[in-house]
């Protein structure tokens, strides 16, 4: 990075605590003397490599800067991946948190970053100390690892048609290869090695490798932070904005992923503002224009009910699911009709007749007596599996 030279007069700040959105950072400051400050700003080169990468992937956090900021943002990332001990930055004490925290919300590859920093306040800049958690060594040998887990990864992908098909194989794919381990929280379980090499990791460790994955596609995302309820006490928890065909939803994987009944589910693939804000609070960002559900997996897949009126009215999306796979799935819009559907099945209200016409439309070689269900109640879910023979 190129250093530019001011002299200025440095205050006396006090010792306090910053917290900048989802990461909490120690601070510490000091009492500075008339000197020379060499600022840190990004040479032109790197300003143009940075913004080849945009075309291609989505900075969001860099777009909701200031012209200011975003000069900062620039001499930290740069500074972090030539492991600066210091960088010097034309900024606002008080703008500093939010700075580092766009730069690692946005570039989930710098991994070795850690959230706690030293800084030195001066009349209109900053000295920022980042702590390294890792040797370049060290980061050397864990990229080289994620890398080849990713390249694997994106020869499936790449076989896949829509970016809907790609995004899908990504959830499932996290899901059937991670071991939710709060264990991690410190052990580097919010990063992509976690997920991808580990096996084992937290939700910032999920989100991120999604980031990652969608970014390799040009899938557009960014990450968002807010509160979910673990047994009666509130907890910071990340998860992705994605963007498939125009539309912004909301994708918590880890969420996908907490169910101990099911291997995988998909109640928060795709979702609406409204229909996360069931159970995730305090959104930061607030405004993600999450309105649509055409790209919602059970829309998709065209299994919600809209109105449960007995099993023939369920007939042809069974058989439409049948031709995919030996389960039926069913997402009750109104919590009636999802209890009413259950009391049927549990009674056999028609239900073996159900299964009769559904297997012999769908011209599968199913066992008609020998048939599992499963319901979440909190979801309006029901599940059918059919077996083989």
């Amino acid at each position: 990075m190129k250093k530019f030279i001011l002299v200025i007069i440095g205050l006396v700040v006090s010792v306090g605590l910053c917290i900048a959105s989802f990461n909490f950072f120690n601070i510490i400051n000091t009492v500075i003397d008339k000197r020379e400050i060499i600022l840190d700003r990004p040479s032109q080169e790197q300003v143009e490599q940075f913004y080849s990468k945009r075309e291609n992937k989505c900075f969001y956090y860099y777009d909701n800067l200031s012209q200011e900021e975003q000069i900062a943002y620039l001499s930290m990332y740069y500074g972090y991946i030539e492991y600066d001990d210091s960088i010097v930055i034309e900024l606002q004490e008080e703008d500093l948190g939010d700075v580092i925290t766009a730069v690692l919300y946005d570039n989930p590859d710098v991994f070795w970053v850690d959230y706690e920093y030293d800084y030195t306040v001066y009349d209109d800049s900053v000295s920022y100390s980042p702590r390294y958690r890792l040797t370049e060594n060290e980061v050397k040998n864990m990229q080289d690892s994620v890398n080849d887990k990713i390249d694997e990864i994106m020869t499936e992908l790449n076989r896949l048609d829509t970016d809907y098909e790609k995004e899908l194989y990504i959830h499932d794919y996290i899901i059937e290869n991670t071991v939710y381990d709060i264990s991690t929280l410190y052990n580097l379980g919010d990063t992509v090695h976690s997920v991808l090499v580990s096996g084992k990791s937290i939700c910032e460790g999920y989100s991120r490798t999604v980031q990652i994955l969608l970014d390799k596609l040009g899938i557009e995302n960014y990450l968002v932070v807010g509160e979910t309820e673990n047994n009666g006490k509130m907890e910071s928890h990340m998860w992705n904005i994605v963007n498939i065909d125009g539309n912004n939803y909301h994708l918590d994987v880890t969420w996908d992923d907490l169910n101990d009944e099911f291997d995988t589910v998909y109640f928060y693939f795709n979702v609406t503002d409204d229909y996360i804000l069931r159970d995730h609070y305090k959104i930061n960002p607030q405004n993600n224009n999450c309105n649509s559900t055409e790209s919602n997996y059970f829309v998709k897949g065209n299994a919600v009910v809209y109105t449960y009126k007995g099993y023939n009215n369920l007939i042809q999306q069974s058989v439409d699911a049948l031709l995919k796979d030996n389960k039926v799935e069913f997402h009750f819009v109104d919590n009636t009709d999802y209890l009413n559907a259950v009391k049927d099945l549990e009674n056999d209200n028609g239900f073996f007749t159900y299964v009769d016409i559904v297997v012999d439309k769908s011209k599968r070689k199913l066992n008609k007596n020998i048939v599992d269900y499963s319901t979440l109640d909190n979801h309006n879910y029901l599940r059918i599996e059919f077996k083989e023979g």
